[in-house]
């Protein structure tokens, strides 16, 4: 009896699983209509410089655009200032990579924004003129500087199960306006005997409050590869902004392990990105992409969202860097 009652009980666990199931197709030959896109990161420091495409379907191969992407490199693309009138007209120079996508479009003057100003960018295809894309408007920040790192004592700690590099960071604000900054960190390692330097992004960890990560997750425990900060006028009672960093030393260690520590230059490298809002926005979706996404079969979904045919990005920033030697 107790045979059958388990032989029953198979059957019918069985029959519900095979009840649940239901076959999803998944059709191959589904088809958008590719939509160029640009990526544009206006710097005062740095020509115009702008990276055009087309977006494709994630299972399509990228020769599935070539025929666009090769007619493009005769696309107009202009930058305007506010009263329309043109800053500088780009031409492609290159394909960013032999695998990648993206045209490269430069200035050929030499031509760079300015400071505090907003910009419009335009892209025509050369085959369609009546596909056009025009960007809104963006803002370029404010130029700002003084930017120094200190090293605490100890230099060397550990912060959750990492092993890191302590700094105090401060940099003074522009005043009088809503001011957004994004930190990164560097590893510059430079082998004397062959020249060569290798660059490799450090994970930071933020020892202070006063960040935007914990709206992506818990700042203390958790390593990032940008640092957010919004300063807004009346939040901060003076021009100058203060913050702990740790830099995990992993990429260091293993250069030492590879190396030895006597064939080899390390730096750190900190930067300051003074950044306007939508490239604060997009930088921040994507660290939150980066630490929360596909942690879980129940985790919701995060979206990158852009400004240009809700892909591409059309932002300003201006970078400063500061670095440190280690001994």
């Amino acid at each position: 009896m107790t045979r059958l009652l388990s032989f029953l009980s198979i059957v019918v666990l069985l029959s519900l699983v095979l009840s649940c199931e239901k076959e999803l197709r998944f059709d191959r030959n589904l088809t958008t209509n590719p939509r160029l896109y640009a990526n544009c990161l206006l710097n005062p420091d740095s020509i115009y410089r702008a990276y055009i495409s087309y977006t494709i379907n994630i299972t399509d191969p990228i020769s599935d655009i070539q025929d666009k992407i090769d007619k493009a490199q005769n696309a107009l693309v202009v930058i305007t200032d506010t009263v329309d009138n043109i800053s500088d007209t780009l031409q492609c120079v290159g394909k960013y990579s032999d695998e990648s996508s993206f045209l490269v479009f430069e200035s050929l003057t030499g031509t760079r924004p300015q400071f505090d100003r907003s910009y419009k960018l335009e892209v025509s295809e050369p085959f369609n003129p009546k596909n056009r894309m025009s960007t809104n408007y963006t803002l370029t920040p404010d130029d700002f500087d003084s930017v120094t790192l200190t090293p605490l004592s100890p230099l060397v700690q550990i912060i959750h199960t990492d092993a890191t590099f302590r700094f105090e960071l401060e940099w003074e604000n522009p005043v009088s306006k809503d001011n957004f900054f994004i930190i990164e960190g560097i590893f510059k390692i430079t082998h004397p005997q062959t020249g060569d330097i290798e660059y490799i992004r450090a994970n930071l960890y933020s020892t202070s409050s006063n960040n935007d990560n914990g709206s992506i997750s818990d700042h203390i425990t958790n390593e990032f590869l940008y640092l957010f900060f919004m300063d807004r006028p009346g939040l901060n009672t003076t021009n100058i902004t203060k913050t702990k960093i740790a830099v995990v030393t992993a990429p260091y260690e293993n250069a030492v392990d590879n190396f030895g520590q006597n064939n080899i230059d390390a730096e750190i490298i900190v930067r300051v990105l003074q950044v306007n809002k939508p490239t604060y926005d997009y930088y921040h979706d994507v660290e939150n992409y980066r630490k929360n996404n596909n942690t879980s079969i129940f985790s919701l979904p995060i979206i990158v969202q852009g400004n240009i045919q809700g892909v591409g990005l059309f932002g300003a920033q201006v970078i400063r860097e500061v670095v440190y030697t280690l001994p």
